[in-house]
């Protein structure tokens, strides 16, 4: 089976996710009434009505909330309680989940259940949607909340500007003495929680630099003195010098460690994963020893980074694998796109009354935006991302542009291409598919672009794109085949590129109006 995305890796990761349930009967009334329960009695799942375009998020009758998960001197209030941190990811996951099925090829009618708990349920008699999850467990995953919470690593904060060379062999992991549960006198003494081993373990390491910044989840004031005395409770390691290093460990806390794995990819330096019986959506696409450098016990790493110094170089090429997958499947437009068949196959296992979905292939595309992410190559900066509509590159900043790439998630690598405009004012090759077009590593910068919607999509589907130079003249929306450049043949700064369904009964702006071709300076 495979999903309308088009996409092997997406294909097996939706049919990972939903294959507990594939198989079975599953009647929409009697699907929704132990949702309704689920709703009413489990503090941490939420319920999302998609309805019209809109998904709504439903009240939790009877529940009232409570501020933190970690004011233990709140005295335990009466009732049934929602704390306050898992009603804020719900209403992530609500906004999250229209930005999806914004861009769906028809309209949702049906209900799910996300449980936004660190620990959620594992198994239910109905599909339940998480983020995390142990193995073997039937909860059906979606992006993790990290992603919502760093908006999806974008920020300057998660940006790995060195590269690999550039890098110190040395080993590196900063995080809170998490370990799934509350850290007793014993565990201390036993070092039964793997983050207080490995801090220990790696004391006066030559190769490993590892510290536990945050002393959490202790029993009480006395067992978190026992931990600071294990001397493991070293100073905080900012992104910015975590990045200084050729490799980024990754190890569990409460279950799998989020933001590090994600983090650790999106970087330059290669990531090191503690085997884990915890699960993410994308793990299942991650392969061992091309996308990260697996480990099960401490003692394997001291020799992976001495390996790396006699060989300058011997895991770059996991670090450039792990980044590329990240690149397509971890920004936003590859969440979106997994989530969004991923809905859609869930749908297919729950009957009931679902709008009719028959036709050619022209009338199975977006009837709005194609999930298209568009990447530049900066100078000074490096590569970065945005997905439909928005400005890829900085206006206003300076820094050229010197290298485009576009990934169209929905389309064929053949329906989309795209050259840039040289120094010297000549035409790149065209570039299909996925891959940086242009001067990317040379310090040339690009003057201007073009994108050609080849045929048939061409007849169903218009490609507009805008470019911002550095002289301040902005060019377009132009048409496909329509070359963008400044009058003044300025360098490149910034750019979108928009694809939707025909017919155009409007185009989207800038926000001041119509889309429509123009040429203005500033």
């Amino acid at each position: 089976m495979r999903t309308a995305a088009g996409d092997p890796v997406i294909d097996s990761l939706c049919l990972e996710q939903l294959a507990p349930w594939l198989g079975t009967t599953l009647h929409r009334p009697a699907v929704d009434e132990v949702l309704h329960a689920l709703n009413a009695s489990v503090r941490s799942i939420f319920l999302y009505r998609f309805q019209e375009g809109r998904v709504l998020l439903l009240e939790k009758p009877g529940f009232r909330l409570r501020e933190s998960f970690n004011d233990s001197s709140e005295p335990e209030p009466e009732g049934l309680l929602i704390y306050r941190e898992e009603f804020i990811r719900a209403r992530m996951y609500r906004d999250f989940l229209e930005r999806v099925v914004a861009g769906a090829r028809q309209a949702f009618d049906m209900l799910i259940a996300v449980d936004v708990n660190d620990a959620p349920i594992t198994h239910a008699d109905v599909p339940v949607f998480a983020f995390q999850k142990p193995r073997h467990a039937n909860t059906v995953l979606l992006p993790d909340i990290d992603f919502l919470h760093a908006n999806f690593y974008i920020p300057d904060t998660y940006r790995d500007t060195r590269t690999y060379a550039e890098k110190t062999a040395w080993a590196v992991f900063a995080g809170s003495t998490t370990g799934g549960r509350t850290i007793t006198a014993a565990d201390v003494e036993t070092l039964a929680i793997p983050r207080l081993r490995s801090g220990v373990f790696f004391t006066g390491s030559r190769e490993v630099d590892f510290r536990l910044p945050r002393i959490v989840q202790c029993e009480s004031g006395a067992v978190a003195m026992m931990v600071e005395a294990l001397e493991v409770n070293r100073e905080t390691c900012s992104w910015e010098q975590q990045f200084d290093y050729r490799f980024i460990i990754s190890m569990d806390g409460n279950g799998a460690t989020c933001s590090r794995v994600a983090i650790g990819l999106l970087s330059q330096s290669a990531l090191i994963k503690y085997e884990s019986p915890h699960l993410l959506y994308y793990f299942g696409a991650l392969v061992a020893w091309r996308h990260f450098v697996p480990v099960s016990r401490d003692d394997e790493i001291p020799p992976l980074v001495q390996a790396e110094r006699k060989y300058p170089g011997l895991f770059g090429h996991v670090a450039a694998e792990g980044r590329e997958f990240a690149r397509r499947y971890l920004g936003r437009s590859g969440t979106c796109n997994y989530t969004r068949e991923l809905l859609y196959l869930y749908r297919t296992c729950v009957s009931g009354p679902v709008q009719a979905h028959a036709g050619t292939a022209a009338q199975d595309l977006d009837a709005s935006l194609q999930p298209i992410e568009c990447g530049a190559h900066i100078q000074d900066i490096g590569d970065v991302w945005g997905w439909p509509g928005e400005w890829v590159g900085e206006r206003g900043s300076g820094r050229a542009i010197e290298a485009v790439a576009v990934v169209v998630s929905g389309l064929p690598g053949e329906a989309v291409g795209w050259r840039v405009v040289l120094e010297d004012g000549s035409l790149s090759d065209e570039r299909l598919g996925d891959g940086f077009c242009g001067t990317r590593g040379q310090d040339r910068p690009l003057r201007g672009f073009e994108v050609i919607l080849a045929e048939p999509w061409a007849a169903r589907l218009e490609c507009l794109y805008s470019g911002r130079f550095i002289d301040g003249e902005t060019v377009g929306p132009l048409g496909s085949g329509e070359i963008c450049r400044s009058s003044s043949n300025a360098a490149l700064e910034a750019f979108r590129i928009v694809i939707q369904a025909r017919p155009e009964a409007s185009r989207p702006d800038d926000g001041a109006g119509p889309m429509i071709p123009q040429r203005t300076a500033s």
